[in-house]
């Protein structure tokens, strides 16, 4: 009897001890959470807003899907007299690392854009390159050197509407009476050291009325999901594009979300979304 009383004794002790822990990490648990939440509206603060959107470009919309509640993809959207600069950019990470690199690639942005005052798309890029190395101090170490951005900078006159387009690793998309151009970035991103010197090219393209441009993350074409758990990819995404371009910019965010979403079905979200 002694012996059951003395058990029963420790289990209640364990209990206690188990409730109290589970007590303290809820605790831990809702600090983190609510610490996170913060940041979100601290960098949904920093992005730009829709209605300043809908002024610059009436016909337009953006998609913006982070996979946790920071977000590690990012945009960025000016005019400077007479030329509208529309910036997307994929950071290294997601999440809470994510978002730091995007305060920093927002800092920089602005930096290169305004007090800078450049407009060529690949003369800035380069300079967002030189300043991720310089701000995150990478040098050649593998630890050091791994962060950085994929960028898609497009630059267009209202004037004339020409435009002028430079990625890191990030394409854009113009369709035209049902025909796709492709105006492909260099294969490096900005930030981190390279072997050989990174070039970042600007293309020109004169628009026409009608026209209908993407800007966008790999997170879509790289969703797992559909019968067979696998990834999307890039064809289906163009086609997915190509035949949404015609319809209203509501519309085709609706149905570009609702693709994505049951293509995912009940998998996880793999990475940051943002379609422009």
């Amino acid at each position: 009897l002694n012996y059951l009383n003395t058990l029963s004794n420790e289990l209640e002790l364990r209990t206690a001890e188990l409730v109290e822990q589970k007590e303290k990490m809820e605790e831990i648990n809702k600090d983190l959470t609510d610490s996170i939440n913060y940041a979100q509206r601290i960098q949904t603060a920093i992005l730009p807003e829709d209605e300043f959107v809908k002024e610059l470009f009436p016909n337009s919309f953006v998609l913006f899907k982070p996979r946790d509640i920071v977000s590690g993809d990012f945009y960025w959207i000016r005019e400077y007299f007479g030329k509208k600069i529309v910036v997307f950019a994929d950071c290294t990470g997601h999440g809470v690392p994510g978002g730091f690199m995007s305060m920093i690639g927002r800092i920089l942005l602005r930096e290169t854009c305004t007090v800078k005052n450049l407009r060529d798309p690949g003369v800035i890029l380069d300079e967002i390159d030189k300043g991720l190395v310089n701000v995150l101090k990478q040098t050649d170490d593998i630890d050091s050197n791994k962060d950085g951005m994929d960028l898609g900078v497009c630059v267009i006159d209202s004037r004339t509407n020409m435009l002028s387009y430079a990625g890191a690793m990030r394409p854009l998309y113009v369709y035209r009476d049902g025909v796709r151009k492709v105006l492909k970035g260099n294969r490096h991103s900005v930030g981190g050291i390279s072997q050989t010197r990174k070039v970042f090219d600007a293309q020109n393209f004169q628009l026409e009325s009608g026209d209908t441009l993407y800007m966008f993350s790999d997170g879509f074409p790289d969703q797992f999901g559909g019968e067979k758990g696998k990834k999307f990819k890039y064809k289906p995404f163009k086609q997915l594009l190509l035949g949404l371009n015609t319809t209203s910019m509501p519309e085709q965010n609706q149905k570009i979300y609702k693709a994505f979403e049951d293509w995912k079905g009940r998998l996880e979200q793999v990475d940051d979304v943002c379609v422009i």
